[in-house]
């Protein structure tokens, strides 16, 4: 059988047949007749042999070393461990569907956002931590450990948006924050004066900060009309979170999605 042969009854292309041939893994006899490699019946056993051990992960060398060792204990002990980290992996890839999955419809929020507030109803709650004692505080950083399950958040009092006398700038606070389910799952700590915001009917809109310590009155000013609107008398403190971050220059703009519960 020639190589041409092989290949076609196998799906092996030749360039991989000689490879494997070279490598000393498969072991044709040259046909006298006309000085080509012959490829007998056991030529096919090995290639498939090859190409069954390929699929499931072992290695060329590893394949070759099976070839000629007996004990295998130092292969097995390697798979197992290739096992076990290829677990870990898929468990991490969970995860980070998990938390895509609950991030898109919020991104998809903020396309809706952009034409200015709304009144959204949302199925995730959020708990956010702020005036962590330090960077070492033992919450933080726990949390840190799982930076990729949360979000930097912004805080404004409640106050701001029922305020008949609000200033011209309103400070903020800056924390970090993940939807409750992740709290849950991952069994991470809670800050004694955490925010909590549950799932419910929420004033929502998009602000963009130069300064993280205050935000301008007129960001909020739209927000505010609406809530006037639509006769709302108590409004929670409002959090939102980072999405999006602009430099320009030496000025950076911090774009935040902010949300108050609310209440008619």
């Amino acid at each position: 059988m020639t190589i041409h042969e092989l290949e076609k009854l196998t799906h092996v292309k030749a360039e991989t047949i000689r490879s494997y041939r070279k490598q000393g893994l498969l072991h044709p006899q040259i046909n006298p007749k006309n000085g080509y490699y012959d490829y007998s019946p056991s030529q096919i056993q090995e290639l498939l042999f090859i190409r069954k051990l390929r699929g499931i992960g072992l290695s060329l060398n590893t394949i070759a070393y099976t070839f000629t060792h007996n004990d295998l204990s130092g292969i097995i002990e390697k798979d197992k461990n290739e096992l076990a980290r290829l677990d870990e992996q898929i468990e991490q890839m969970k995860q980070q569907r998990r938390t895509l999955a609950m991030a898109i419809p919020m991104l998809e929020s903020f396309q809706n956002n952009s034409q200015g507030p709304s009144i959204e109803e949302f199925s995730q709650g959020r708990i956010d931590g702020y005036d962590f004692a330090s960077w070492e505080d033992p919450v933080l950083t726990s949390w840190m450990e799982r930076i990729e399950l949360f979000t930097q958040t912004l805080w404004i009092s409640g106050d701001s948006f029922t305020s008949r006398q609000m200033p011209a700038q309103i400070p903020v606070k800056v924390g970090f924050g993940t939807f409750t389910p992740i709290f849950e799952e991952y069994k991470l700590p809670v800050p004694v004066h955490a925010v909590h915001c549950p799932a419910g009917r929420y004033v929502t809109g998009e602000v963009v900060l130069h300064d993280l310590e205050y935000i301008d009155r007129e960001q909020l000013e739209p927000m505010c009309d609406l809530i006037r609107k639509n006769s709302i008398r108590r409004v929670s403190d409002t959090t939102g979170f980072l999405f999006r971050i602009e430099q320009n220059g030496n000025i950076q703009k911090f774009t935040f999605r902010i949300r108050a519960r609310v209440e008619e």
